[in-house]
């Protein structure tokens, strides 16, 4: 398994995309979130995007040289970022810059991103908010007719997509608290990383093709379902993502984005609300753990730790991935020859 540097792997995945056609800004965007949640370890939304990235490329599902828009539909404070058919990472991130700099003077904005391809990791941009002193709040949807992947709850086929949610706060002295989830029992990417390697799902993701409970990741492309996050609880999710989505937002490319953020300090001071927020996370990470947890751990901070440790160590890149990278490199040209170092 190969161990690579952060900022090489960010350079090799540029480049790559630059080689199959992707503009400059829109290459150094996408790399540079990919390997940031590589750094994380969240393999399902990392390098091992690079093939599939290509291959949406290839069938001109992705506009690679497409550059988002923005403008205000109503007033300075309800915006329309439109991502031109190209990749949704370059417009999330145009909508969170976009929202940042009208909340200074509405206190709160929101933003529908629309005609855009694959965004990557939402909590990515709703901890781009937190850490500019908002609240944010980000759900997709819209794509059940092209990808229904998500039997709702009871149902044994797909009908709806994953429907991912974000949302996020300032969390005081140790960062944001991000809490990021898709509404079905697993992300797609995991199941992809999963059949990747060769190895098997727990147990309670996914369905086959039959409406069988399945560990085989196999049985999900060969025409199975995920199934839904904590049953009805995450179907009604999905359903209220995808009315968004669609009915909102109008027809998707892939997903619509709704992203609604708000000044943490609008009710209170700021210091008034980190105290607070500082204090109440603090109780929380004091609670005992239960036998088989080390501590409790709030969301995003073991993925902040590893991010730590893997800027100093490098990235251990599973072979099947390394594999797909490389081979996804010869087919723009780029011949990557032996496994680089840390």
């Amino acid at each position: 398994m190969p161990t690579i540097d952060a900022a090489k792997l960010e350079g090799l995945c540029t480049t790559i995309l630059g080689a199959a056609g992707v503009s400059s800004a829109a290459a150094h965007s996408v790399a540079a979130h990919l390997v940031e949640n590589d750094l994380r370890g969240i393999e399902s939304h990392g390098c091992s995007r690079i093939p599939s990235y290509l291959r949406l490329i290839a069938e001109r599902t992705i506009s690679p040289k497409a550059e988002p828009t923005c403008e205000a539909v109503v007033g300075a404070h309800v915006l329309k970022v439109d991502g031109r058919r190209g990749f949704g990472i370059p417009a999330m991130e145009r909508a969170i810059e976009a929202l940042s700099e009208v909340v200074e003077e509405t206190a709160l904005a929101a933003a529908g991103v629309v005609n855009v391809g694959h965004t990557g990791r939402i909590g990515a941009y709703a901890e781009r908010a937190a850490e500019r002193g908002c609240f944010a709040f980000i759900c997709g949807g819209g794509n059940h007719r092209v990808w229904p992947s998500v039997a709702p709850h009871g149902g044994r086929k797909g009908v709806v997509a994953t429907n991912p949610y974000a949302l996020a706060l300032p969390g005081g002295d140790q960062g944001p608290l991000v809490v990021d989830f898709a509404t079905s029992a697993a992300a797609q990417g995991k199941v992809m990383v999963a059949r990747d390697k060769g190895v098997a799902l727990p147990e309670g993701l996914i369905l086959d093709k039959q409406g069988r409970p399945s560990t085989d990741p196999n049985d999900f492309y060969g025409g199975g379902a995920l199934l839904p996050a904590a049953g009805s609880k995450g179907s009604g999710l999905a359903l209220i993502a995808e009315l968004i989505g669609e009915a909102l937002l109008g027809p998707p490319h892939e997903l619509n984005w709704l992203i609604i953020m708000m000044k943490a300090e609008v009710f209170r001071e700021r210091s008034a609300y980190g105290a607070d927020a500082e204090a109440f996370l603090a109780r929380v990470r004091a609670c005992p753990p239960q036998e088989g947890f080390e501590r409790v751990d709030l969301p995003g901070e073991m993925e902040r730790q590893h991010a730590a440790q893997r800027r100093r160590g490098g990235i251990a890149v599973d072979e099947k991935i390394w594999d797909g990278i490389a081979q996804a490199a010869c087919k723009v040209g780029i011949n990557l020859g032996g496994l680089p170092a840390a």
